[in-house]
């Protein structure tokens, strides 16, 4: 988590974030990731298998007034496909399953 956080700030220049977690569990790192671009355009798509973490992760993204900037989605992450969008720059990975543009 401490890696993550201090990546964030590659990222203070930009408009717009939009981070992939992949095997996201509960939110203990979306979370803290959406907080840090609450006021940017984009959001943090979170993926499990587990239906009991997404509904975890939706509990705890009311909680913590997060709701706008997470999207819980339940899917296997090798079965998982991004929907494309338009002018998408290369994504880079900053981590083993998180991926930013």
């Amino acid at each position: 988590m401490k890696t993550i956080m201090e990546l964030m700030s590659a990222f203070e220049s930009k408009s717009e974030v939009n981070v992939l977690d992949l095997g996201c569990g509960v939110g203990r790192n979306s979370i803290p990731v959406a907080q840090q671009i609450l006021k940017k355009e984009g959001k943090v798509v979170c993926i499990d298998l587990l239906e009991s973490a997404i509904s975890k992760l939706e509990e705890y993204s009311k909680q913590y007034h997060m709701m706008s900037k997470i999207e819980g989605v339940l899917s296997d992450i090798a079965g998982y496909r991004m929907a494309p969008k338009g002018n998408q720059g290369p994504r880079r990975q900053l981590h083993h399953h998180w991926y930013w543009d």
